[in-house]
């Protein structure tokens, strides 16, 4: 009696156990689902309003810029050659911006055709001008998708992020500079002032 009571109580704890990881390893994608886009796998708009609940830390001797991304014509290609083709270049986009950035920096898909990135300059040496000129020469290659080749091009909109700013209204200024800089054609790159 004894004996089956031991292996009772072990099988039983096996069982928890595994259940237990089972629980973990669920509740690790699903917090991994919620922040990160299914398409891309760079985060999400939802991640973005987190942290604009947490707020931003510069490390030290760095500075925060937002740059906002909008690819230009994006509506023909997903228009002209569909979802599959307008998916394609979505991913290659994403892959293209993070490229360009640290692992320490966060690239973000804001929705639709819209990347926001939150990268940290330094101060004493960094220049977000040689960051914004290596994505243009990334988006000048051409995308080559079922081989076939297509042209995008990338209006951006950049802001700084001091200590204690509102993040949400500094992100709307890089969105409204982005705009701004896809309105007025003389530059596809504007920074908030």
């Amino acid at each position: 009696m004894p004996y089956a009571t031991f292996y009772m109580i072990v099988l039983f704890s096996i069982i928890v156990i595994t259940d237990f990881f089972d629980l973990k390893k669920s509740h690790d994608y699903l917090e991994k689902a919620i922040i990160v886009d299914p398409l891309t796998g760079l985060f999400n708009r939802f991640y973005i309003n987190d942290l604009m609940n947490q707020g931003l830390t510069a490390m030290k001797n760095h500075k925060i810029f937002i740059l906002f991304f909008d690819l230009d014509e994006f509506k023909v290609i997903n228009d002209n050659y569909g979802h599959k083709i307008g998916d394609a270049v979505l991913i290659e986009s994403g892959r293209r911006i993070k490229a360009c950035f640290r692992e320490t920096d966060l690239v973000c898909r804001y929705g639709g055709d819209e990347f926001i990135v939150f990268a940290q300059i330094d101060s004493t040496s960094g220049d977000i001008k040689q960051i914004v000129e290596r994505v243009n020469s990334n988006f000048k290659e051409p995308f080559i998708i079922e081989n076939n080749e297509y042209s995008i091009n990338v209006s951006i909109g950049i802001s700084e992020y001091k200590k204690d700013d509102d993040l949400e209204r500094v992100i709307k200024e890089s969105d409204d500079s982005m705009y701004m800089a896809k309105k007025t054609m003389k530059s596809k790159i504007l920074l908030y002032n």
